[in-house]
């Protein structure tokens, strides 16, 4: 009798085990977009790494949808909602919906800079950021010029002089 009740208990789980095989799956992307965008060229191809040497995963249409996850350089890393698919394009073809990032621009340190606590370089440094560090940039100061950014590694906020920031791509559509 225990062994009857050993088997069906057995044979159960591994039906059981079966049927969850056969369930479509979904993956849920355990990282949040920085924001969303969409391409702003008639082709653009997306590559396996960030750089014109890496393999094209896809290449991508006028208008087609992506969620931007990292500034890499020029470069950012995305996703594409419709095909599933990731890797890299050149930020430069990438439009930031301003539903999706209140700001100015993503864009990327030059060097190695000091983050500061307002607008000049006689202000105190609030830490030193690295050489291709991906920043959002929500506004110049209308006196100096200064970023006034968000360090994406760090989440720290400051100011940085232009002279140090390449903007990588802009947000269209702001108020």
């Amino acid at each position: 009798m225990k062994r009857k009740v050993i088997i069906r208990i057995t044979t159960a789980l591994l039906s059981l085990a079966l049927l969850a095989a056969l369930l479509p799956q979904t993956v849920a992307h355990a990282e949040s977009a920085l924001a969303t965008g969409y391409v702003n060229t008639a082709k653009l191809n997306m590559r396996s790494g960030a750089g014109t040497g890496n393999a094209i995963v896809e290449s991508l249409k006028k208008d087609t949808a992506v969620n931007v996850y990292e500034v890499v350089g020029t470069w950012l890393r995305i996703d594409v909602p419709s095909s599933g698919k990731s890797g890299y394009v050149s930020g430069k073809y990438i439009s930031i919906n301003a539903s999706s990032l209140t700001a100015y621009a993503l864009g990327v340190t030059s060097g190695k800079v000091n983050l500061r606590k307002s607008a000049t370089s006689k202000s105190d440094s609030v830490a030193v950021v690295a050489k291709n560090a991906g920043v959002t940039i929500y506004s110049a100061d209308k006196t100096t010029g200064w970023y006034k950014v968000k360090v994406h590694s760090t989440s720290q906020e400051g100011y940085i002089s232009p002279t140090y920031v390449k903007i990588v791509c802009k947000v269209v559509g702001s108020v």
